[in-house]
């Protein structure tokens, strides 16, 4: 894991990016989201995940949110199998030696997501997408809402 924070691999950068489409369904209530994200793993390999869910704004005071969401999500990435040292005793993904990509579907993956409103177009996220207690994805980054 050449980009741990901590000596264990815990914590881990994994280099990448985000794209979220979302659809209101319900004023600024209600939505569906459809989020695609693409990263280096824990030992710099492809990796990615597919997410398809609902959200719903929990809160909203002045210029910050509060969302919460739910809906499958899709896991993928290059096997670990061909690395020195890999642990098959720890699997969280799904997959054999022979295979060259190891997966797991979570038909109920969720999403924390707050934002600030910055101007009318554009919000700072913050959003945590859990895949259990072995993967937890944490990304910031900037909203853009077109029509406004």
């Amino acid at each position: 894991m050449p980009l741990k924070f901590d000596s264990r691999g815990v914590f881990v950068y994994n280099p990448g990016g985000t794209l979220n489409f979302e659809y209101f369904i319900v004023d600024d209530i209600l939505s569906a989201k459809f989020v695609q994200g693409l990263y280096g793993d824990c030992a710099l390999q492809f990796l990615g995940y597919t997410h398809l869910g609902f959200r719903l704004r929990l809160f909203k005071i002045k210029q910050f949110s509060v969302n919460i969401g739910i809906g499958p999500t899709l896991i993928y990435r290059q096997s670990w199998f061909r690395l020195k040292g890999y642990d098959i005793a720890e699997k969280f993904l799904k997959g054999n030696p022979f295979e060259k990509w190891e997966y797991r579907f979570i038909w109920y993956g969720g999403e924390f997501e707050c934002n600030f409103c910055v101007n009318n177009a554009w919000d700072l996220s913050l959003s945590v997408i859990p895949a259990g207690f072995d993967l937890i994805n944490l990304s910031t980054g900037f909203r853009y809402r077109f029509g406004k």
